[in-house]
């Protein structure tokens, strides 16, 4: 089905720990969850699901450091709904195993948070704390909150490669999250960036013993999907032409005026209507 979107960025003042901070803002990219995966999907979050992947913008020559949360700065994430967590995932990518995706292709799926990576593959990932627990609810269904003195963050250092996955790729993006489940999505996020040479060392200011970086608290984005678009005999909105569908038509079947199963348009649910139905029978609905 298609969908409307709008994306909402809330840019607020860094804390400035050397020079003027480059500038960094967040955007969203909706993905299309395929059709092997979509009814598994919904079976779990009781609704039409949508998935996003979010990203960190901002210059060359830097790279980033840490997402993280904590009392003073929590790390927060909330969907309309429920977010989606297959059984095989976890809060971030580095329990992704690539492997298992053909055969569940719901994994692919997952919500998690990252800095670059989409699996384990390769994965050089610091998760902090040790104790997951903090990502419990989250990995539940539940919004994601951390808030607490010890905190939580992902987080990676400079790597001995020009171009790490911690870097801007060619659109100028690190991707820090996949956001699945139902509702619109928001959240508020804190994040540090480190200054670059040209060749992906890293830049230490003459006279300090100290690299240069930036901290950005408290940024902030919102995803919102607008109505969808009907989807002629998708009477239960999974995107999917189905028995299900078919149950649904025939409680209305006879219906003489005014009714939510008319396929025609003429008002009534009569064989017209039927034919219609098993016409499309078994197929899904465009996105």
């Amino acid at each position: 089905m298609k969908t409307f979107c709008t994306l909402s960025v809330i840019l607020l003042l860094p804390l400035l720990m050397r020079a003027q901070a480059p500038a960094l803002t967040l955007t969203a990219e909706e993905v299309v969850i395929a059709e092997n995966a979509l009814a598994s999907i919904q079976s779990t979050t009781g609704g039409a699901p949508h998935c996003i992947r979010l990203y960190a913008s901002f210059p060359d020559n830097f790279e980033l450091q840490v997402v993280y949360g904590n009392t003073f700065n929590p790390l927060s994430l909330q969907a309309g709904g429920i977010f989606y967590q297959h059984p095989e995932g976890g809060p971030t990518t580095k329990d992704i195993n690539p492997g298992l995706i053909p055969l569940l292709p719901a994994l692919g799926y997952d919500s998690w948070l990252t800095i670059g990576y989409t699996s384990q593959t390769g994965n050089q990932l610091t998760v902090l704390p040790l104790d997951l627990s903090v990502f419990s609810a989250w990995e539940a269904g539940a919004n994601l909150l951390v808030n607490d003195l010890v905190g939580g963050a992902v987080s990676m250092g400079a790597l001995p490669t020009a171009f790490p996955p911690n870097t801007p790729d060619a659109s100028g993006q690190v991707l820090i999250a996949q956001l699945t489940g139902t509702g619109d999505f928001s959240g508020c996020l804190n994040l540090q960036l480190r200054r670059l040479n040209p060749d992906g060392t890293v830049f230490d200011p003459p006279g300090s013993a100290t690299s240069e970086t930036y901290v950005y608290s408290n940024i902030c984005f919102n995803y919102a999907f607008g109505p969808e678009e009907p989807c002629a005999g998708d009477f239960d909105q999974n995107g999917l032409i189905a028995t299900s569908d078919v149950l649904l038509f025939m409680s209305d079947f006879g219906c003489a005026s005014a009714c939510a199963k008319d396929l025609t348009g003429d008002g009534g649910v009569f064989t017209s209507d039927l034919l219609i139905l098993l016409g499309v029978f078994g197929t899904a609905c465009p996105d």
